[in-house]
């Protein structure tokens, strides 16, 4: 399966989620930044609100593309302890990268929110969104951000996802949706969109100011 965009990806989510719909007590998370004009599309679809979750990649020293942990939106660590000790990699050495990664967290935030609030968690059924999971590491850092929140109930709901990553995040939420949880060659999420452009900080902004502080009726 391949999806024409981001927003496509969205649309097709939305029709697995529709049960959701007006629902007073249900937000829409998107990673940020990828995930956000997917969650935008879920959330007009099932009018609610739309907020975004920060975390960033803790890359290896000399590869940044390649994960050994991510950052909660709090600056939390959570490292792949087995994949360091395979490549020989010690915390002193990623400590720096750790260090760099939460400014860049802290700065993201502050251009995202601007002066706007997060809003309320507690007893939300929170409906978490990225445009697709290659390893999970990052996705694992935005679960345990969503629930340090105070949210009631997760549903991660995504496009694409290997079936062994799929199967180890089912167990960290309440409801996994992903619309092709098993592709038998997966070597990137971009792989699997016609057009899968980066996404820029005025877009994500701007898809905030648009759906951030209410669902549009």
């Amino acid at each position: 399966m391949k999806f024409k965009d981001r927003a496509d990806a969205g649309q097709q989510l939305a029709l697995l989620l529709s049960a959701y719909k007006h629902s007073p007590n249900v937000l829409v998370v998107g990673l940020v930044r990828g995930g956000v004009p997917v969650a935008a599309e879920i959330a007009r679809e099932l009018v609610v609100p739309l907020d975004i979750v920060v975390v960033r990649k803790i890359g290896a020293p000399g590869m940044p593309e390649l994960a050994v942990g991510a950052l909660t939106q709090t600056g939390q660590s959570i490292l792949n302890y087995a994949m360091m000790q395979t490549m020989g990699i010690t915390e002193q050495q990623i400590a720096p990268i750790i260090r760099q990664e939460q400014k860049e967290l802290a700065r993201r935030l502050s251009v995202y929110r601007e002066d706007k609030k997060s809003p309320n968690y507690a007893d939300k059924t929170v409906i978490l969104v990225d445009d697709g999971i290659a390893t999970g590491a990052t996705m694992q850092a935005a679960i345990a951000s969503v629930k340090e929140l105070g949210a009631k109930r997760l549903v991660l709901a995504v496009p694409v996802c290997p079936a062994e990553v799929a199967q180890k995040l089912s167990e960290l939420v309440d409801e996994f949706i992903c619309l092709e949880q098993q592709p038998d060659y997966f070597p990137a999420v971009g792989y699997f969109y016609e057009h899968f452009e980066q996404v820029e900080d005025e877009t994500v902004k701007s898809l905030m100011a648009s759906i951030f502080s209410g669902a549009k009726k």
